[in-house]
């Protein structure tokens, strides 16, 4: 198909106007079939421009909006012919993931595209995800996305940062993330994520550096990298297994429960080991 669209490419043209009414597809490769497509297309032999294109499957809906320049280059290989030039919108009220991708998913992989868009999503799942108000900036190069800007509302907070993909190699894509995070409950984290569900009370702001390089456990315990620091106010540690055998074995009751105005809590990732450095926490009885 590559070959095909290289040699195709210096002397093809499109021209015309398709209008697409409530059309179905289904596949197997798919978990969900794509309904109530609706929208329009028009060609020329210079760009393709893409009118309140809508979908549905399953419980997730959207709506995009595009320009192509030199469509037929999306699907050849990153560098083999100059990218196709796009501008984008996307805007979805509902977005599971789970409708949406590959049923026996693949590489991660990029069109052949150079460009810019915007995100918007009221609500993304994926998973153990859900979180709101997912909106973005991206930026487009063949087989590379930047977002210099994205923000999300979730687990009583708000996330904000940037985020790069390079997927030049898709067996190994690169990645880096910056993130902020404000007002987040700890509870509602650990409860969404791990079986620590009560063990963390406290309102969570944190700023985290986190980049790593593939996909497969041996790669992730040499190139995985995080830098953060996570502090959380008027919060509680406990009750739990450790802090109850704690408090049987000095007999004092209240141990079980740590009360704490502030908590100070540096962390890192090394060759493949989460790494705490030293704690600081203030209470009414000390620090």
């Amino acid at each position: 198909l590559t070959n095909s669209v290289q040699e195709v490419l210096p002397v093809a043209t499109l021209d015309g106007r398709a209008e697409l009414k409530n059309v179905r597809a289904e596949s197997k490769d798919l978990p969900k079939p794509v309904e109530q497509v609706n929208g329009v297309v028009l060609l020329s032999p210079q760009r393709a421009a893409v009118q309140h294109l809508s979908a549905k499957a399953g419980q997730s809906s959207y709506t995009v909006d595009a320009m192509v320049t030199r469509p037929l280059a999306l699907m050849a290989k990153p560098d083999s012919v100059p990218p196709a030039g796009v501008t984008f919108d996307f805007r979805s009220p509902m977005l599971d993931l789970a409708d949406l991708l590959p049923t026996t998913p693949g590489a991660p992989f990029l069109p052949n595209a150079k460009g810019t868009g915007t995100v918007a999503i009221d609500r993304l799942k994926q998973g153990k995800l859900d979180v709101r108000a997912v909106r973005a900036n991206v930026v487009l190069a063949p087989a590379a996305l930047d977002a210099p800007e994205y923000s999300l509302q979730g687990y009583g907070g708000t996330v904000r940062g940037t985020a790069k993909f390079d997927l030049r190699d898709t067996a190994r894509p690169v990645y880096a993330l910056t993130s902020t995070i404000e007002h987040v409950q700890a509870d509602d984290i650990l409860s969404a994520w791990s079986p620590a569900k009560g063990l963390l009370k406290g309102t969570l702001d944190t700023k985290i550096n986190f980049s790593g390089a593939g996909m497969q456990p041996a790669d992730l315990k040499k190139t995985l990298t995080l830098v953060g620091l996570a502090a959380l106010s008027e919060g509680q540690l406990g009750p739990g297994p450790t802090l109850d055998a704690i408090a049987s074995f000095v007999k004092i009751p209240a141990f079980r429960e740590v009360k704490f105005k502030q908590l100070q809590l540096p962390m890192r990732i090394e060759q493949g080991r989460l790494i705490s450095d030293p704690v600081q926490l203030s209470g009414s009885t000390g620090d």
